[in-house]
């Protein structure tokens, strides 16, 4: 199972932090899968959650090569190719969790203006500030409800508000609300995209150990505040 989460921050260098787990499985075998792919044109970042398929690579493979028009799907609203792969697996019937779906969130620089989408799984697209999904949100739900209340309580700056949060201060909040989420037994590891005038990846956490995690953040930050 999965947990993804975008994050809007305005404070200083605006972009949009994406991070997911590492959990996938193979048989019986857990194993470590990347679930935030980047396209080759560079301009944006999808985090996918639900059935993996022959459906979905065919899908994935071609967001990947640049072939999705981005900008005009975020224009409309509409993701014409994810309602018609959703709606290739139920058959014209109806919506079917025992045949699967996918879902997805949407990371985007175009024109140098980082935005968040989330893409539903009938092809809606939405604009958003904050967002997560997969079998961990209510986690993530949970952990970031749980900051807001203490800085409410202690008249701070709202928790998820893009204008009141930094980039570095946005990956710290991801790294924790995603280790919060991996009380979810089908969701852990960390991994993280940032989009901001470029987009930054930290592929080195699909290798390292919690131990060395710390380092990577560390090296994300450095290359985004250069």
């Amino acid at each position: 199972m999965t947990t993804i989460l975008g994050l809007k921050a305005a404070k200083g260098k605006s972009g949009i932090i994406m991070a997911s787990d590492l959990q996938g499985t193979a048989g019986d075998e857990k194993t470590l899968t990347r679930k935030l792919y980047v396209n080759e044109i560079g301009d944006s970042v999808a985090g996918v959650a639900g059935i993996y398929d022959a459906m979905f690579r065919d899908f994935l493979g071609e967001f990947v090569s640049g072939k999705y028009d981005i900008e005009r799907i975020v224009k409309k609203g509409e993701f014409p190719q994810l309602r018609k792969m959703n709606i290739a697996r139920w058959e014209g019937r109806e919506p079917s969790n025992e045949k699967g779906f996918n879902s997805m969130l949407l990371g985007t620089n175009i024109g140098g203006n980082p935005e968040l989408f989330t893409c539903w799984p009938l092809g809606l697209v939405e604009p958003r500030t904050n967002c997560y999904i997969g079998s961990g949100s209510k986690f993530v739900q949970d952990y970031w409800l749980g900051k807001s209340i203490v800085a409410d309580a202690e008249q701070g700056a709202p928790v998820l508000d893009p204008d009141h949060l930094s980039l570095d201060e946005g990956i710290d909040l991801a790294e924790k609300a995603l280790g919060f989420a991996s009380k979810d037994l089908y969701s852990v590891g960390f991994d993280i995209v940032v989009i901001a005038d470029e987009i930054f990846e930290a592929p080195e956490l699909h290798e390292e150990s919690n131990l060395a995690r710390n380092r990577a953040i560390k090296k994300i930050k450095k290359k985004i505040n250069n």
